[in-house]
């Protein structure tokens, strides 16, 4: 995420998403969160922000970007183990992105055997 703008920041909301597995044999599941204070994605390819108030028409002064490769550089700010299912990690605010400056998220995961896997990731947040 990156804030294109030279006078308003943004404030995280919360983050949700989830590692999803889907095992053909029992197998060890190993999965991390982290976000970055900048960092850098290979490859990257736009996302399509949406705003969430509805009766605005506002644009976005985030440019959102997605790689399959993770995060190189910056300075992580949280990192955490995940389990498979569900995550849900409320800010409220507290973490801003300030005019000119990027966050990033990285989610990985991988199985010891066989299985289906796949993560999603999705941030939330108001701009001021």
């Amino acid at each position: 995420m990156s804030n294109g703008s030279s006078t308003k920041s943004c404030y995280i909301i919360s983050v949700a998403g989830g590692v999803g597995v889907g095992l053909s044999l029992l197998s060890s599941l190993s999965a991390t969160y982290t976000m970055y204070r900048s960092g850098t994605l290979s490859a990257p390819s736009s996302v399509t922000t949406n705003n969430g108030n509805l009766g605005s028409s506002n644009t976005s002064i985030m440019t959102v970007t997605s790689s399959t490769s993770a995060v190189s550089g910056g300075t992580a700010i949280i990192s955490m183990p995940v389990i498979g299912g569900p995550l849900t990690l409320d800010f409220n605010g507290a973490i801003i992105v300030p005019p000119s400056q990027t966050l990033s998220l990285n989610m990985s995961a991988s199985l010891s055997v066989l299985g289906v896997l796949s993560v999603q990731t999705s941030v939330f947040w108001w701009e001021a």
